[in-house]
């Protein structure tokens, strides 16, 4: 097994609408699909990126979600990123954090 490149770079933010709007209209990128996991308590938006990865915008959705107090300790912003492995997917968080699983 060995690492073979970016799956893809995840961003925590408080609300899904106001982070689209930033990453789409500021920063020019294209949304890919969104998504609600309610059950799972976030909101994802996806943006593809032109070498073939992919941003990823998670928020909070509905009452108690985890990612509440994830943004309440840290903040806005990056979160994590998944390696593209040659034979499956790990999750790699930011200084060894636990904050995307």
């Amino acid at each position: 097994m060995a690492i073979v490149g970016t799956d893809h770079t995840v961003m925590l933010v408080q609300d899904i609408e106001a982070g689209i709007t930033t990453y789409r209209d500021h920063l020019g990128l294209e949304l890919s699909h969104q998504v609600e996991h309610t059950e799972a308590g976030i909101s994802q938006a996806f943006f593809a990126l032109a070498d073939g990865t992919f941003l990823e915008l998670i928020a909070p959705a509905g009452d108690n979600s985890r990612f509440d107090q994830v943004l309440n300790d840290n903040g806005e912003g990056y979160t994590c990123w998944r390696w593209r492995w040659t034979t499956w997917m790990r999750v790699l968080p930011r200084c060894s954090s636990n904050r995307c699983n």
